[in-house]
């Protein structure tokens, strides 16, 4: 009984531990899939909007471009040098992410869409196995608890597009395996615009194959180390390969346009904020203006000087964005009033924040 027991556990334990990265050892081989191949046929655009271009590149995938089966390109797993991870586990119904980060340095960006790439073992390269990509960009790395989300959720799939991308994740010493062909997965940013900053994207992937869906690292000749990404199944974690334990980067592409000016009420915010209504003193309507950097139920009350409250502005859930009411007190008499705001986003975070008006008749 103990021996089952103990044989029970070991499966478990390992089941689990196989989710988190595709080993070296872990290639189960099958018949060929592929049929008349035409590589590097041109692929859909990953975005939406033509006079777009490739804002940021984190690093490259391809280490044998032409090399790889019927003349595609490889990604290799460089085996010779100890490296044994083809893939982190990016299981979106087990909860895995991947988190890496990107500098925006100066400019104002507009981002349209991401390209993240994947693979699931066994996939064919003709139809696509992703069917969702779940995202959220942070003003900071995720695992530091005074950062937020500044954009997105884990609930809404951002999938638009999914093709192969003509590159296979192979090892060094079989360049001509064909079981892993990656795909490009791209992911509508909505044509948001972010300020100049360091932010973080923290994604998960759904596929309909048993194996993954499985993210490659970045992949470069002769390096062990290739970035900073991290992690995340109980908790974050560097993302580090299981043969020497060197931390590895993770391949995405951004797609935009940059410009030098934008409505302020564009800029997508980074914190929460209520701002002193416009004008004040005021007879009998003002403007007030708030922002709120992520997804949250708002309410915005005001009060006499008695703690009474004289009107309710607003009481909803809001996009992340910056946002203005008018407040109309022409039913009031003159004097201070106080309007206070509260926020609850999707994680429970509360913010407050009051502030004083005068009314002039």
């Amino acid at each position: 009984m103990k021996i089952f027991i103990r044989f029970l556990f070991l499966v478990v334990f390992t089941l689990n531990i196989s989710l988190l990265a595709q080993y070296e050892a872990d290639v189960v081989e099958i018949s060929n899939p592929v049929k008349n191949i035409v590589v590097n046929q041109n692929p859909p655009l990953p975005v939406y909007n033509p006079s777009v271009t490739v804002l940021y590149d984190n690093g490259p995938l391809v280490t044998h471009p032409g090399l790889g089966y019927n003349g595609a390109d490889g990604s290799a797993l460089q085996t010779l040098l100890g490296l044994n991870t083809y893939g982190f586990g990016n299981q979106y119904l087990n909860g895995y992410r991947m988190a890496d980060d990107f500098e925006i340095p100066s400019q104002l960006w507009r981002i349209d869409s991401i390209v993240f790439f994947t693979y699931q073992t066994n996939a064919v390269i003709d139809s696509s196995t992703t069917t969702g990509i779940y995202l959220q960009i942070w003003n900071g790395p995720p695992n530091d608890p005074t950062r937020t989300v500044v954009w997105g959720d884990l609930t809404t799939n951002r999938l638009v597009n999914t093709y192969w991308s003509g590159i296979y994740r192979t090892r060094d010493v079989d360049s001509l395996s064909y079981i892993r062909p990656i795909m490009a997965n791209v992911a509508d940013i909505g044509g948001t615009f972010f300020a100049a900053d360091t932010y973080w994207i923290d994604w998960t992937t759904h596929g309909t194959l048993a194996s993954g869906p499985w993210a490659p690292p970045i992949s470069i000749l002769g390096q062990t180390v290739t970035g900073n990404a991290m992690q995340y199944t109980t908790a974050w974690a560097d993302a580090l390969d299981t043969g020497l334990g060197t931390q590895q980067g993770m391949p995405f592409i951004i797609y935009g346009t940059i410009t030098t000016s934008v409505e302020p009420k564009e800029i997508l915010p980074t914190n929460y904020s209520l701002e002193q209504n416009y004008p004040n003193p005021f007879n009998p309507s003002t403007t007030i203006r708030f922002s709120i950097p992520n997804q949250s139920d708002v309410s915005i009350k005001v009060f006499n000087t008695l703690g009474q409250e004289v009107a309710d502005l607003v009481n909803k859930n809001l996009n992340a964005g910056n946002h203005e009411i008018k407040f109309n007190a022409q039913n009031l008499v003159s004097g201070m009033y106080i309007y206070k705001m509260q926020s609850v986003d999707i994680d429970g975070k509360l913010f407050e924040q009051s502030k004083k008006m005068l009314l002039l008749k």
